[in-house]
């Protein structure tokens, strides 16, 4: 599920792929440098993903159909983004996997009392 991906995801930015790496392909991107380019490619593969397993959810009445699939990935991706971005930012100085796991639990689970 969505939990699964973010963590293994995480994981491979913390721990192979670094936060210089990171802020490498934010700049590519924010400078529209190279068109089609592997970072486009692979955060096209992660709304592809994270696409697929929400409508699944949806689908199955796992998930609230409140939020198209489409705007429910846009905002795991938006979290995701925002978590690594944030990560980078202050020096690495908390667990990327430990807090992307907290952030997304919030999102599909909500503030509700279960």
């Amino acid at each position: 599920g969505p939990m699964g991906l973010v963590s293994k995801h995480s994981q491979v930015i913390e721990e192979d792929l670094g936060c210089e790496n990171m802020k490498t392909l934010d700049r590519i991107q924010l400078a529209n440098t190279l068109k089609n380019n592997a970072s486009l490619q692979y955060n096209r593969d992660l709304y592809d993903l994270f696409y697929t397993i929400l409508k699944k959810g949806m689908d199955q009445e796992i998930f609230t159909k409140d939020l198209s699939p489409e705007e429910a990935a846009d905002h795991f991706i938006l979290g995701f983004r925002g978590l690594v971005y944030d990560w980078c930012v202050r020096d690495q100085v908390f667990s990327l996997k430990e807090k992307v796991q907290k952030h997304f639990d919030i999102l599909i689970h909500g503030l509700t009392v279960h």
